[in-house]
């Protein structure tokens, strides 16, 4: 008896009929509705006509994820750790989201292990709404690592969106693409590392106050965008990547290949917003590529801009942000006058010219644009004399 009990138990082990987390008891519910597996649950609000709400009971792991997320879908892991594991030698997807859908995964550490092979998120179609994201990671501290693409968006005129809030997002060894497009919102901490393919692509970047992202170890370009903003307080770092540049591609923002470790595709703007850090170290050129489009910046950036336009120039003013602006401007108008200690402003210096605070100057090309100070005589205190004895008169 002993004997088939224990040869039953050996076979449910190996089926894997039992969960393989150590606890047991339900792992999630929908509604009021317990579920004793994390498949039968999502299978189940996938199928509610009352809720899109799927709550976690437990940690939970599951091995051969994939799932299709054919309606709106939003999992609360209630402070639970959520392990998926791709299927083993298979070309799969953990989550294919379909035309109209969208996947919120909120208040969880998500653990998402691949094989080296297959994609994590596959989303098809068009933005579900103007403000709705087609994965929306809420306060979770997500870990991805060893796939080939992590986000792979169908091409749309209206692209869908990744929203990331709190915690971080940790993206490490892809082989293929972290990112092949998509309209993307951070307002955390995201970290994107050890990617041999074509790193971070995005139709357009954009890192809230406070946020931070960073890019490195990208064999190409690390990022390349349809247009970049870096809010204040924000940080966006981009270092060790190009170490296979250029690599000739029609996609490419100009058509024919991919030289810098960032790059801004045509028409696009880079916005560097008050006190943020744009930081660019031990690339293979630190210096940020614009097809066609505009540089302003009233941040930390100590980099090369380069513009591939000849109707953009660049212009530097001392001691102000670096701007990449339309050649169709006709003036630039001279800056308010700074203050330095020991010295008097005496004009702005450009092209063997002086110019006053508000000044208009015609834009002809590069501009580089000097203080000129002269120097205050020094003044010192003058010395107090002593006041002389006084001897009091004879009585």
């Amino acid at each position: 008896m002993k004997k088939t009990a224990l040869a039953l138990l050996l076979a449910l082990l190996t089926s894997g009929a039992l969960a393989s987390d150590d606890e047991t008891g339900p792992v999630a519910k929908v509604g009021n509705v317990e579920y004793d597996t994390f498949d039968e649950a999502l299978k189940a609000v996938k199928e509610s006509e009352t809720t899109s709400w799927l709550d976690l009971l437990r940690d939970v792991t599951v091995d051969d994820a994939q799932y299709v997320i054919d309606s709106s879908v939003q999992i609360d892991a209630n402070g639970y750790t959520l392990t998926l594991n791709a299927p083993e030698d298979e070309d799969a997807c953990i989550f294919t989201i379909s035309k109209g859908c969208f996947l919120e995964i909120s208040s969880a550490e998500l653990v998402i292990n691949g094989n080296g092979k297959g994609t994590v998120f596959k989303a098809y179609g068009p933005a579900y709404t103007d403000t709705r994201s087609a994965v929306l990671l809420t306060a979770p501290d997500v870990y991805i690592s060893n796939f080939e693409n992590v986000f792979d968006f169908e091409k749309t005129d209206n692209p869908k969106s990744v929203s990331v809030y709190g915690g971080s997002l940790n993206i490490t060894n892809i082989s293929g693409s972290v990112s092949n497009g998509g309209n993307w919102g951070i307002d955390s901490n995201v970290n994107i590392s050890n990617c041999t393919g074509s790193g971070f692509t995005a139709d357009f970047l954009g890192l809230y106050r406070d946020s931070s992202m960073t890019v490195s170890g990208i064999g190409s370009s690390g990022i390349v965008t349809g247009g970049l903003n870096v809010a204040e307080y924000s940080s966006l770092t981009v270092s060790g990547c190009g170490s296979k540049l250029p690599i000739a591609s029609a996609e490419a923002p100009d058509g024919v290949s991919y030289k810098y470790p960032v790059e801004i595709r045509a028409g696009g703007n880079v916005t560097i917003g008050y006190d943020a850090k744009l930081v660019l170290e031990g690339n293979n050129i630190n210096s940020v590529y614009l097809v066609s489009g505009s540089f302003s910046n009233e941040g930390e950036v100590a980099i090369d801009v380069v513009s591939a336009d000849e109707n953009f120039c660049k212009v530097e003013i001392e001691g102000w942000p670096t701007q990449v602006i339309p050649k169709g401007e006709p003036y630039l108008t001279m800056p308010e006058a700074p203050s330095k200690s020991g010295y008097i402003f005496l004009g702005w210096s450009y092209n063997g010219s002086t110019y006053a605070p508000g000044d208009e100057v015609p834009i002809d090309g590069p501009m580089t644009v000097k203080a000129v100070w002269g120097s205050l005589p020094s003044v010192s205190e003058p010395e107090e004399t002593p006041a002389e004895p006084v001897t009091p008169a004879p009585v």
